[in-house]
């Protein structure tokens, strides 16, 4: 991936990260965290178009953002909204960082 590429797909991430969290702790319908997060997601849908339009392979650079996501998405809901993982979920991102290893081979 061009470096151009690699700060889209990190803003975009951050963006997202940031509109998850505001939309999960927005108290209702007037929170300036509900704004926030839907700013912060239309954000992510431009960003997101900038990324295909610089991506070689639009396959593969949906997996990476899928899987930045997938990540950064459990590390902030583990560890700033302490919310548990079962064993099943566990496996389930075990086997997504298989995939990133596949994919990247």
């Amino acid at each position: 991936m061009e470096f151009k590429e690699l700060l889209i797909l990190a803003l975009l991430l951050f963006f997202e990260i940031i509109g998850g969290y505001l939309l999960k702790t927005a108290n209702n319908i007037k929170s300036i965290k509900l704004y926030g997060g839907i700013l912060s997601y239309a954000i992510v849908a431009y960003l997101f178009y900038l990324f295909l339009k610089k991506s070689k392979n639009i396959a593969i650079s949906n997996i990476y953002w899928q899987i930045g996501n997938v990540f950064l998405m459990t590390l902030l809901s583990v560890l700033v909204l302490k919310e548990k993982l079962t064993k099943k979920q566990l496996l389930g991102l075990f086997i997504v960082s298989i995939g990133i290893y596949t994919v990247e081979s």
